[in-house]
């Protein structure tokens, strides 16, 4: 069975209990924001990958906070916060096409857009977060 993506964020606990802390916490929609923002380069260059038989597994290519109802039924949430997903929707057949079956080879998509972006969506919500807080302590400065 092939294995999943697989990555290390290290820090987040820490992350996740400063940002519990601040009086002014971004809330989960500014959180949601951030993350569709920056998780959409990689479902763009997933859909760049895909073989182009039908072009379904181009067009469903996506990041969003929704999954299928069995994508949804299979997945174990891992703690409070925002999660958003990226992947081709409901297309039943796009693990197969990513991970090949005994009947044909894998064509990868997701994962080698994932290996490429990663670093810029990390760059890109770190990025984005800060300017988020630096903006919400000036308007408290400013308030006070």
């Amino acid at each position: 069975m092939a294995k999943l993506l697989d990555f290390k964020l290290s820090g987040a606990g820490a992350m996740q209990d400063i940002l519990q802390s601040l009086t002014f916490a971004p809330n989960k929609s500014v959180l949601t924001k951030i993350l569709l923002k920056n998780g959409k380069p990689i479902a763009e260059d997933a859909a760049s990958r895909v073989r182009h038989r039908s072009g379904a597994l181009a067009r469903n290519a996506r990041v969003g906070t929704q999954l299928s109802p069995r994508q949804a039924a299979m997945h174990k949430k891992l703690g409070p916060g925002v999660e958003v997903f990226i992947g081709f929707g409901p297309i039943p057949y796009a693990h197969m096409q990513e991970f090949g079956t005994i009947h044909h080879a894998a064509h990868p998509a997701l994962r080698p857009a994932w290996e490429h972006g990663k670093g810029m969506m990390w760059s890109g919500i770190k990025r984005d977060l800060w300017r988020h807080l630096y903006n919400m302590a000036k308007r408290r400065s400013t308030n006070d």
